[in-house]
């Protein structure tokens, strides 16, 4: 572990430095906020809950204006974030979620719910948890979806009455919002002080499946908006 890393670690109160696989890639005072300290840092591995509470715990001291930018040269899978949520969740509320969460391609995780009143308890708790994912710069969305007899449910209320019905209707609400870094300096004198920001709201978007008749009539009105038009000119009133 290089110095400076360790140092820092160390005055904020962290005596186990040798579990925290972190690495300064830039420390510096910010061009327009002298008072404020912008630091990027590399981290190796994936964080596991308990050394990640721990170092929160231990940043939440610093009454120094800064931010944090994390980096992860060795990436970050969909497996890890599930990991990471079940043993979040358990520290929080001394409990497995009791719904399934999974990873689906490389950057989405899917949460399934049996239905919409079970989406809408459990939904303070993914939004904690995705803003968590936003501060430790994971990107991950969170896709909620209705599974079992409630996305049948769901089906019947968004199709129009098919001989097969999809027996699954996803009903999405994705979460997320680009992380905008820091500016950096690099020509500032390095400084061991750290603050994080407060990561910012995360806009929910719902997206329903369109029924097939929705479909003719979306295509119909592109069809007609790409007729071409022919408008007559205005004349200009002569000047006087």
């Amino acid at each position: 572990m290089a110095k400076k890393i360790e140092s820092f670690l160390k005055s904020i109160g962290i005596s186990d430095v040798e579990k925290y696989d972190l690495d300064f890639v830039l420390v510096a005072r910010n061009p327009y906020k002298r008072e404020q300290v912008d630091m990027a840092i590399e981290k190796y591995s994936p964080w596991s809950y308990p050394v990640l509470e721990e170092f929160l715990s231990a940043i939440a001291n610093i009454r120094y204006p800064y931010t944090i930018r994390f980096s992860y040269p060795n990436g970050i899978a969909c497996e890890d974030v599930c990991a990471l949520f079940a043993d979040w969740h358990m520290a929080h509320f001394y409990d497995y979620p009791s719904f399934p969460i999974g990873g689906e391609g490389d950057n989405s995780i899917v949460a399934g719910f049996e239905s919409k009143q079970q989406l809408e308890a459990e939904e303070p708790k993914l939004r904690e948890f995705e803003s968590m994912l936003y501060f430790l710069n994971y990107d991950f969305a969170i896709r909620r979806v209705l599974i079992g007899p409630a996305a049948s449910e769901a089906s019947s209320e968004i199709h129009e009455p098919e001989a097969n019905v999809t027996e699954q209707v996803e009903e999405t609400v994705e979460s997320h919002e680009e992380l905008q870094p820091a500016e950096f300096n690099m020509d500032d004198q390095p400084m061991d002080v750290q603050q994080s920001e407060e990561p910012a709201e995360i806009q929910e978007q719902v997206e329903e499946e369109a029924s097939p008749v929705a479909q003719e009539q979306i295509k119909e009105e592109i069809k007609t908006q790409e007729e071409p038009k022919q408008y007559e000119e205005e004349e200009t009133p002569a000047e006087e």
